[in-house]
């Protein structure tokens, strides 16, 4: 077993996967080994849910050490995904002549375009192919500064090394693509089980493609693309990744027939890791460094 596991994975070393979600913090270490251990804080009588744990340092430090000192390795890194709430995702469209300059001049110039001050945020911006004339061409993907501050001085006090900061969506397509899931014509829509206003996310194949609070917009983007599908930037398969709203995946499927719903505990995941909807993105956190050979 442990040879067939070594084939999936590699370059991995132990990374603690923490879930800063609206109902409270997952934390998970995920091995090659099956020994997964997982641990789910409930801070929904907070204010401001696992987000305004965070805001207790020594609270949430405390947490971790907890965690940790239990771990049959040694941890010393960690990769945390952000709630929507503490997140920013947006379309940019930058000038030829910016886009082909570095990565700090273009992140400048995608916060100018977003009337953003590079003090109040902290983020990274991503090139990505134009899908026509004028259209956006890099994404910008950024946390409140004040929130990152938070969450540095947190893991430093349980004496980790943040190698990660992503939204919660980012790591869960990546579990997905572990199970290869995301082929460049497929379609996939998230949910968060753990919103408390929903937000729905798409990717096509392996990119971020739009998001939106409204179900009927959703259905409305997913057809748009289907209705694409003949096209190059088309997708002729959709899956909804059910994470725990049960009823709204039934909803979808009602409204698009050829659309798949493929619950988060039903994932192929090499070396058959079995989870609950709530644990995939720390899941997913803990493997951020796994990839397929």
């Amino acid at each position: 077993m442990r040879a067939f596991l070594e084939r999936w994975w590699y370059g991995r070393e132990p990374i603690l996967g923490i879930d800063i979600r609206d109902d409270g913090i997952v934390v998970a270490d995920v091995d090659l080994h099956g020994r997964n251990r997982w641990r789910k804080t409930d801070a929904s009588s907070l204010h401001g849910g696992g987000s305004g744990m965070l805001k207790d340092t020594h609270a949430f430090s405390s947490l971790l050490r907890d965690f940790i000192s239990s771990c049959p390795t040694r941890i010393g890194r960690c990769a945390v995904g952000f709630p929507d709430g503490l997140t920013s995702i947006s379309w940019v469209t930058l000038p030829d002549d910016i886009a082909s300059k570095s990565e700090e001049v273009r992140y400048e110039a995608a916060l100018e375009r977003l009337y953003l001050r590079p003090q109040d945020v902290r983020g990274r911006v991503y090139l990505v192919k134009q899908s026509s004339a004028g259209s956006p061409n890099a994404l910008l993907v950024a946390a409140k500064a004040a929130d990152v501050a938070l969450l540095e001085d947190g893991v430093a006090l349980a004496g980790l090394e943040l190698a990660c900061l992503t939204p919660w969506v980012f790591a869960l397509h990546h579990l997905a693509s572990l199970s290869q899931l995301a082929s460049n014509d497929h379609l996939i829509a998230y949910s968060d089980c753990s919103s408390q206003s929903f937000q729905f996310h798409l990717f096509k194949g392996p990119h971020y493609h739009s998001s939106t609070r409204d179900f009927g917009e959703l259905v409305r983007e997913i057809e748009r693309c289907v209705e694409g599908s003949d096209q190059s930037n088309g997708c002729r398969d959709v899956t909804f990744l059910n994470n725990g709203h049960d009823k709204l995946a039934a909803l979808l499927q009602h409204r698009i027939p050829s659309a798949r719903v493929t619950s988060m505990s039903e994932l192929l995941v090499p070396g058959s890791l079995k989870f609950e909807p709530d644990q995939g993105a720390a899941a997913a956190l803990s493997l951020w460094e796994a990839r397929l050979r």
